[in-house]
């Protein structure tokens, strides 16, 4: 019942959408998904679909390239101290950001492909138990 309001929230996340750089669909992949789906919700579906058609070249590309620790990393103490594959991690993030990306583009047996692929090293993302409820309990 609020919708001058909701739109200047959308207006607000859309324009970021146009000035988020390619680093950043990839480091808070939850972002990136409602910067999309504000693109929809403000009626520029085209805008949206390649929004979300980057978060996939970006994942695409992150799951192809080596993987690396961050010594500024903020996970480096996680890495440290459990014994973890340094790629099976890199790769989860990446999975997620495709997970999402399919989602946006109404693709959702591609979606849960990636959102398995995430949950199989980690289940404690919360964009991922949300995107994951209802395509679960189909499998």
């Amino acid at each position: 019942g609020r919708e001058e309001e909701a739109i200047a929230f959308f207006m607000t996340c859309a324009a970021e959408a146009e000035q988020f750089p390619a680093k950043l669909l990839v480091e808070q992949p939850d972002l990136s998904y409602w910067c999309g789906l504000s693109l929809r919700a403000l009626g520029r579906e085209e805008e949206a679909v390649g929004f979300f058609q980057a978060m996939l070249v970006q994942g695409e590309a992150g799951l192809r390239q080596e993987s690396k620790i961050d010594y500024f990393a903020t996970s480096l103490p996680n890495l440290l101290v459990f014994v973890e594959n340094l790629k099976d991690r890199c790769d989860s993030g990446f999975h997620l950001l495709m997970a999402l990306a399919h989602d946006g583009l109404g693709q959702p047996d591609l979606s849960l492909k990636h959102l398995q692929q995430t949950s199989a090293f980690t289940n404690a993302g919360q964009i991922a138990a949300e995107l994951a409820d209802p395509a679960m309990e189909e499998i």
